[in-house]
């Protein structure tokens, strides 16, 4: 399977998050907002909605560590995933 790198940036206190193609990326959201990359596929624990405990897509990876965000449009065009 070939990997995938899934960049997001997010708010933890918030709940906001959006995706990107720049792991450096300058949004002026604030210092809240903190980026992490992902690399697919990635195994976690088993769980509803990933039985298996294989994150091989952006839903699964959703499912997972942003159940409970608002994903939002990402500020800038540029860096759109």
């Amino acid at each position: 399977m070939k990997e995938t790198t899934i960049i997001t940036i997010s708010n933890e206190e918030t709940k906001e998050m959006f995706f990107t193609t720049n792991h450096c990326q300058n949004h002026d959201k604030g210092q809240s907002f903190v980026s992490c990359t992902y690399r697919l596929p990635m195994r976690v624990v088993p769980r509803e909605g990933v039985e298996d405990g294989f994150i091989d897509t952006r839903e699964k990876l959703i499912k997972v560590f942003y159940s409970d965000f608002n994903i939002i449009k990402n500020p800038n065009p540029k860096f759109q995933a």
